[in-house]
């Protein structure tokens, strides 16, 4: 596995400068006692078909961050199907940026970077500081770290 493919933790800077291309969460909406619920949401950021291209250009097809990249995403998909936790919204995204309003109105914008970043998962619940996830994890990783984020860290 390669050194930007490994798995680590990292935290994007918050950023109040608007994105070209977003991701934002879903609309929260209003119980009856006028509460607003969290969203759960996870966004898997991977690459483009054309930085696969590129990437396959440079080092191959049969290289590590490609075999890094098709084990991302079959955990990926393993945990959208079966994420362990009610209400939890997954998607795919492969656009370089990706910015989530958070509970106070500040944008929280991630800048993916094939060298450093090249796919992994964003937790957001629209009130903590969303939790970036760098690297191919198991799907039973990304359901122990979403039950951390979303149950444990929400209380």
């Amino acid at each position: 596995m390669s050194s930007s493919c490994g798995q680590k933790e990292a935290s994007a800077p918050a950023s109040t400068s608007p994105a070209a291309s977003a991701v934002s969460p879903s609309t929260t909406t209003e119980s009856t006692d006028t509460q607003a619920k969290r969203i759960r949401q996870v966004i898997f950021f991977t690459p483009s078909s054309d930085d696969l291209y590129q990437i396959s250009l440079k080092e191959g097809e049969d290289n590590a961050q490609m075999a890094m990249v098709d084990e991302f995403e079959i955990n990926a998909t393993e945990f959208i199907k079966d994420p362990g936790l009610e209400g939890v919204q997954s998607t795919f995204s492969d656009n370089p940026q990706i910015t989530l309003v958070l509970k106070n109105g500040v944008n929280f914008t991630f800048k993916r970077d094939l060298e450093k970043n090249l796919c992994g998962a964003i937790f957001h619940d629209g009130v903590q500081e969303p939790k970036v996830i760098v690297g191919a994890r198991l799907f039973v990783e990304y359901q122990q770290i979403a039950k951390s984020f979303f149950v444990d860290g929400a209380k």
